[in-house]
């Protein structure tokens, strides 16, 4: 079986991306098992206080659609629901992503994805790099 940073590399050059280390090497160590520390905190585009939960990291080698990391960039960024440099990497229980970014500007920052707001809205920074995110985990 091939291996996760071999599968990651591969749909990185197919879909034109780069995704930061830190994160290529949480999946290539843990593919997304489940962990004991979900909760985070962030700032919403109002200034406001949340907090989410991670359901769920899209794995680089599952069989499930719906868990899969290159099923989910088709169907959010392929489909057009997500810019082409904002890469989903994890879902909330409630149908909100968790995103890297990917672009010149703000590469490497975790951002929160709320579906339910308008498109200059949608998107919170929750931390500047995957690192910070995962050490946030409460």
């Amino acid at each position: 079986m091939e291996d996760r940073l071999s599968k990651i590399s591969k749909l990185e050059k197919k879909y034109e991306f780069v995704l930061p280390l830190d994160y290529k090497e949480f999946i290539s160590n843990y593919n997304g098992e489940e962990l004991e520390r979900d909760t985070f905190y962030f700032r919403n585009s109002w200034d406001e206080e949340e907090n989410s939960v991670v359901h769920y990291f899209f794995l680089a080698d599952s069989e499930n659609y719906y868990e899969d990391f290159e099923s989910q960039y088709k169907f959010w960024v392929i489909g057009e629901r997500l810019p082409e440099d904002v890469i989903p990497i994890a879902r909330d229980p409630f149908g909100n992503l968790i995103c890297i970014s990917v672009s010149e500007d703000s590469y490497g920052k975790v951002l929160f994805w709320d579906h339910e707001k308008d498109d200059d809205e949608c998107f919170s920074i929750i931390a500047d790099s995957f690192t910070e995110f995962y050490n946030m985990l409460e």
